[in-house]
């Protein structure tokens, strides 16, 4: 149990570095396009749609290949962290958008291979109980990595793109070395921890059907929400921030960082709803925060925008855990049920991403009363979808 424990710190611990590596590097990527290489919007939409899509396609490989493999497939993830760190450093030598859109493909590839794994035999090795909390632990530990990218970036904003990049390859290869730390605790057979009651004794709370059939409404859910949180977590918000309210480079890399720390204990309480009351019910609070956030974003005030975009990232970040915590608990296929989910929030992040830069491109002149950015109020309707089908779909045991 201790080693166990071990395993779990190890793999919280490293939602940290490798967010810190991927993080710090997508601000100077992001403005390197725009700036060095004179992308449009959508150019830059399409990194993060890239970059998703090729994860989507192998979160649900590596999801499967973790269900019969189990720890084996942390070798896959260490591969993944230290491929990247070696993919970093191609950026700066790449003259057009095609190729950094090549480059943001191959990284969404080893992404999917290198987290997968870990947030399946993360839900694996935790006890039931507590595993929503775990979860929201092990993304509060993302956020701040994501924080502490951004303050690097805001640091070294005027340093050359190589000396960022070479930071972000060490952080890369600090997460590979403690993976294969985390494989040595846990060893070669891994059971689920308390995923099921004994035979005839179903527990009086949080019964989860034990089909894959279950996890349809998260499918659908996830990828809605995953539309509108594309812009929260990819490169056009920085650009977003800069160009619509006005806020320097630096600031806007410090602004999105302190918003990711300041969501942090509402995702707790969140979670601890969905471990001792109602997934749904803590799915439908975190969707109505995110609905009245990303009406606020869409205002051109930053007195607004900045809380909206708070509001925003509470919601869309909420969902993470809760919806991962279900899928895990599928009786034989918890790691295909964590790479589908992340393969249907790719893809909404995939598509949201493209369609929010093609609508920026569009409508960035359209405002009504000067004081509204139309293209980002059509771009939370989605979140109005997946309240929707919460409500509808979704039942009250979940």
């Amino acid at each position: 149990m201790a080693r166990r424990k071990l395993a779990i710190s190890l793999f919280i611990i490293t939602a940290y570095t490798g967010t810190v590596a991927f993080r710090m590097s997508m601000p100077a990527i992001a403005f390197y396009a725009k700036n060095v290489l004179e992308a449009s919007m959508l150019g830059i939409g399409l990194l993060t749609s890239s970059f998703f899509i090729a994860r989507g396609i192998t979160a649900m490989i590596a999801g499967g290949l973790t269900d019969k493999l189990r720890s084996k497939m942390l070798v896959a993830s260490t591969a993944g962290f230290l491929l990247n760190a070696l993919v970093v450093q191609l950026y700066p030598a790449v003259a057009n958008i095609y190729w950094l859109l090549l480059l943001r493909f191959v990284q969404g590839v080893l992404n999917g291979f290198a987290w997968v794994p870990i947030q399946a035999l993360l839900g694996f090795i935790t006890d039931k109980n507590i595993r929503g909390r775990i979860y929201s632990i092990y993304f509060i530990l993302g956020a701040l990595g994501a924080l502490t990218g951004n303050l690097i970036y805001s640091a070294l904003s005027s340093a050359p793109l190589t000396h960022i990049l070479v930071i972000s390859s060490i952080f890369f290869i600090l997460s590979s070395i403690k993976i294969v730390f985390a494989k040595s605790m846990i060893g070669e057979n891994v059971s689920i921890e308390n995923q099921f009651e004994k035979r005839g004794q179903p527990s009086a709370r949080h019964v989860v059907q034990t089909t894959i059939l279950t996890i349809i409404p998260l499918i659908l859910v996830v990828f809605s929400s995953n539309m509108f949180s594309s812009i929260l977590k990819g490169d056009l918000i920085y650009v977003y921030l800069n160009m619509y309210l006005g806020l320097s480079k630096s600031i806007a890399s410090l602004i999105i960082g302190f918003a990711g720390v300041i969501v942090l204990p509402v995702n707790y309480m969140i979670s601890w709803i969905a471990d001792k009351r109602s997934g749904k019910t803590a799915l439908e609070i975190s969707l109505a925060i995110g609905i009245v956030g990303g009406l606020l974003l869409s205002m051109r005030n930053p007195f607004l925008a900045v809380p909206g975009l708070i509001l925003a990232m509470i919601g869309g970040s909420s969902i993470v855990p809760i919806t991962r915590k279900l899928a895990v608990s599928i009786r034989s296929y918890g790691g295909t049920g964590i790479g589908i989910i992340n393969t249907s929030g790719n893809i909404g992040s995939m598509t949201g991403s493209a369609i929010a830069g093609l609508v920026f491109d569009r409508l960035s002149s359209i405002y009504l009363g000067g004081e509204l950015v139309l293209s980002m109020m059509l771009m939370v309707l989605p979140l109005f979808i997946a309240i929707i089908l919460v409500t509808l779909m979704l039942e009250e045991n979940y």
